[in-house]
């Protein structure tokens, strides 16, 4: 479970999103914006009545970006525009509508009467290893930049961008197909390796013209054992 902050701007940070965290991340951030309604409105049925059918149990409600999502309204409504990016450009890369588009459209409407209406954007805590991390984190900035060198590590080997621009702060992706072809290579050295007998020492008797053996060791190839089959 995650919010991924790649970019200060909202559209520019969904942009960065590869293909497989633009359809995850949607079921993500709909899953912390109903959390936030089952914990701030615990004993109140009536918004499940009136939220659309199939609205999401709650799940990891101790995660630290699930509680950052519930701390006000300005965090409520942070999550509610990274979703509503991440629909926008779903639609514009997979050319279809999400399903969740109903959920996020009640979520952006009704906000839980319980939760602190206050407006003032806390900064998130991120949810990585902890070797990612700016120390301290202290501005929007540095939560950037620890976003973008988890992504660099963990996340580049299955990135791909349909319909996008790769991101300039992104490494190059290494060639499928160079990586098909030095495996092919490291695969035929290794097959040559096999073809190399091994050389063993081994004594020979022989006889000198004048009659008199001479024994000698010589290196001749390892004879294999023969098989009964």
């Amino acid at each position: 479970m995650n919010i991924f902050i790649l970019d200060i701007n909202q559209k520019k940070n969904i942009k960065y999103h590869c293909d497989k965290h633009v359809v995850k991340l949607i079921l993500e951030a709909v899953q912390m914006l109903y959390c936030c309604w089952h914990v701030t409105q615990e004993g109140d049925e009536e918004w499940k009545r009136n939220a659309p059918e199939g609205y999401l149990k709650v799940t990891h409600k101790n995660h630290r970006i699930n509680r950052w999502v519930r701390t006000n309204y300005a965090s409520y409504d942070f999550t509610v525009s990274y979703a509503k990016e991440l629909l926008s450009e779903y639609e514009y890369r997979y050319e279809k509508k999400h399903s969740y588009i109903r959920h996020v459209d009640w979520l952006s409407t009704n906000k839980p009467d319980k939760l602190d209406k206050a407006n003032n954007l806390t900064l998130m805590p991120v949810a990585m290893p902890d070797q990612y991390k700016v120390d301290p984190i202290q501005t929007w900035d540095d939560i950037v930049a620890s976003y973008r060198a988890y992504y660099i590590a963990e996340k580049l080997r299955f990135c791909t961008y349909r319909k996008g621009d790769w991101p300039s702060w992104l490494p190059s992706k290494p060639d499928p197909k160079k990586k098909e072809k030095e495996e092919k290579e490291e695969e035929e050295k290794k097959e040559e390796k096999k073809k190399v007998k091994k050389m063993v020492d081994k004594t020979i008797t022989t006889t000198s013209s004048r009659g008199r053996k001479i024994q000698k060791v010589v290196q001749v190839e390892e004879e294999e054992e023969e098989s009964d089959e």
